[in-house]
């Protein structure tokens, strides 16, 4: 072997030494970029995405009703129902109702109103029928989102998910929310 096949079969082996390294190098910044642990973050993330949407539109509605903070009955509506779910148990309209009417009137004297139970109904309607996502006939709220393969290639997907449901016609309470225990204490730690 001559020096010039010598250095040619040094140039090949550097380079599928360095192809190799290069691809090794290339995984661990995909998963140094993008890891499970993110990937369930991001999940977490994606279920507050209708609450933060409900909390600017609440702005928009009845004139009547903008003091309330929706974000604060929801996370409050969240903790009652999962609070009397289970065990035989009943969450019911009106146990929503009685578990938010505190904060409905701290809000109402807040704002120098009179304690009115025709608007606090109203606004207990409006919120669950927000989390039921009645205005799409309950179906899940739909969240795309992004995630990555191993190549670091881009794959859009879509989170299903319901926020509430119900199941009778007294009996409201969330499966989403035991299936997505993760969810229910990053949202209590949020709200903190």
């Amino acid at each position: 072997m001559n020096s010039t096949e010598n250095d040619v079969t040094t140039v090949v082996a550097w380079a599928c030494m360095s192809s190799s390294t290069k691809q090794h190098e290339k995984l661990n910044e995909t998963r140094t970029a993008w890891s499970s642990t993110l990937h369930s973050r991001q999940r977490v993330l994606l279920h507050t995405q209708p609450l933060v949407a409900l909390h600017q539109k609440w702005k928009l509605g009845a004139d009547e009703q903008t003091h309330y903070d929706a974000l604060a009955l929801s996370i409050k509506l969240f903790d009652a129902v999962i609070d009397g779910s289970g065990f035989g148990n009943e969450v019911t309209h009106e146990t929503m109702l009685q578990s938010l009417r505190p904060l409905l009137i701290a809000f109402d004297e807040a704002r120098g109103l009179e304690h009115d139970e025709q608007r606090q109904q109203q606004v207990v309607d409006r919120l669950i029928g927000y989390l039921r996502n009645d205005a799409n006939r309950g179906r899940a709220f739909e969240v795309e989102y992004a995630d990555f393969d191993d190549d670091r290639r881009v794959d859009r997907k879509v989170l299903r998910f319901k926020l509430l449901k119900t199941t009778s016609a007294t009996n409201i309470f969330s499966k989403a929310f035991r299936k997505h225990g993760e969810f229910m204490r990053a949202v209590r730690r949020f709200a903190r």
